[in-house]
């Protein structure tokens, strides 16, 4: 099956007249860049509707008025809001030149990204769509009794900047690679022809501790418990041959 080709603007959208001066400007603008014009309709669509409320295109809003719009629209990153500022002003500089705009004036000139956009930031909308390392902690707090050190690790250590190629740098971790005077983690790559030295916190290698000395993995009541095998790293493997650790826990 070939790849579709990607079309601007997109072939299941109806335009109104708000959305055509939009997709005019784009393709004046951005017209190399097919994947830049999809991105930005796709930020400058949602003000189409402040547009038919107030009946009239985005480069005849007031400040007030553009502060209004952007303040309803869900954002939940710094990234997105300074995408919206620039792009923003591009349109009305755009609109200016063309004398859609007569009175010359760029409201968005005016309009601070630090004092009157950032705040618009959804914290809430942000925090369900990211897990902070704070907010798995606190998952961790509230579930331990449940937990495997060895399950703890593995999703903790992402967060420290410690992954690698399909997890090497996770598997690969021994005990002795953990410098807890310094706070520190050897990193060394599976070909051992790379290394570095990761900052860490006492948190993390007081689980690298309790799962190094895991030998015992916990599974639901369902399921019982099993041991685990020895081999020399932090993250071991069950000891799958040893069929009555399936049996079910009586306790």
């Amino acid at each position: 099956m070939s790849k579709k080709e990607k079309v601007f603007p997109p072939e299941d959208k109806k335009l109104g007249k708000y959305e055509e001066t939009k997709v005019t400007f784009l393709n004046e603008v951005y017209k190399d860049n097919i994947d830049t014009r999809l991105t930005y309709y796709r930020l400058l669509r949602p003000f189409v509707i402040f547009e038919e409320v107030n009946n009239k295109d985005l480069y005849a809003f007031t400040k007030d008025e553009l502060l209004e719009a952007i303040g309803s629209i869900p954002t939940y990153s710094k990234r997105t809001i300074n995408s919206i500022d620039s792009l923003l002003k591009q349109y009305m500089n755009w609109a200016i030149e063309r004398k859609y705009n007569l009175s010359n004036i760029n409201p968005m000139d005016h309009i601070s990204v630090k004092d009157n956009l950032e705040k618009n930031i959804n914290t809430n909308l942000l925090s369900k769509r990211f897990l902070t390392k704070e907010g798995l902690k606190k998952v961790i707090f509230e579930n331990k009794k449940d937990l495997n050190a060895q399950d703890i690790v593995c999703v903790l250590l992402p967060f420290y900047g410690i992954y690698g190629k399909a997890c090497s740098e996770i598997v690969n971790l021994k005990w002795e690679h953990v410098k807890r005077e310094q706070n520190e983690i050897h990193i060394i790559t599976e070909n051992d022809n790379e290394s570095r030295f990761v900052k860490v916190d006492s948190y993390l290698i007081e689980y690298l501790e309790e799962a190094n000395k895991e030998f015992i993995y916990r599974r639901d009541n369902a399921e019982g418990s099993m041991p685990l095998i020895d081999n020399g790293y932090i993250l071991k493997v069950p000891d799958r041959k040893n069929k009555t650790t399936y049996a079910k826990s009586n306790e």
